[in-house]
């Protein structure tokens, strides 16, 4: 028989042969969310980068501490829709020429519907974060491809400073969706943190 379990993170399923004991554990990985996984069928890739200026060993230093220990405070786990720790990575002081960069992806059932949410979730990590722009891609199955890019207002910039302030754009990169056409779009445009006139989700 088929035994479930709904664990945060991984749901094992457990199959057993009474007759003779045997019994194999499954391990199905969610990773992303809570169980139980929304049921949407369409999917939504998102991926960016967040560029960490090099300004100095003394002001490296300082931001890079503060952005791991941001990444860091990100759940393992999280509601729907999700923003874990595991999205983001550091890329090594090796390869950080004059930017450092901290890219960041995911692939999770359709976020069409919840958006904004995930898009609050994402604006309140940068807020705990020191970076100069972001570029975010964010693909989806019905609603078409769009970018998301913010750039802080550089006067903030200075030693152990979050970025409290930025400008926002947005708007579709002009590729065909997978299907046609779509059943949502994504209103654009401009806006600074702060402030309650960015789009809202399709």
């Amino acid at each position: 028989m088929w035994a479930g379990d709904t664990a945060i993170g991984y749901r094992p399923f457990i199959l057993t042969w009474p007759t003779d004991g045997l019994k194999i554990a499954l391990h199905i990985a969610t990773g992303l969310f809570q169980d139980p996984m929304p049921a949407m069928s369409n999917e939504t890739q998102i991926y960016g980068r967040i560029d960490v200026p090099r300004w100095g060993q003394a002001w490296d230093t300082i931001a890079m501490q503060t952005n791991r220990q941001a990444i860091e405070r990100l759940p393992d786990t999280d509601d729907w829709p999700p923003l874990i720790r595991g999205m983001f990575s550091v890329v090594p002081e090796r390869v950080a020429y004059r930017s450092w960069l901290i890219p960041f992806a995911a692939a999770v059932p359709g976020l069409d519907e919840q958006w904004d949410v995930w898009l609050n979730k994402f604006e309140d990590l940068l807020r705990s974060m020191t970076w100069f722009s972001v570029d975010l891609h964010l693909n989806t199955d019905y609603s078409g491809r769009h970018w998301f890019s913010w750039i802080a207002d550089v006067g903030q910039l200075h030693e152990s400073a979050c970025v409290e302030s930025w400008t926002f754009e947005s708007g579709p990169d002009g590729r065909e969706t997978k299907y046609n056409p779509p059943i949502r779009s994504f209103d654009h445009g401009t806006s600074s943190a702060g402030t309650d006139d960015r789009p809202n989700s399709p």
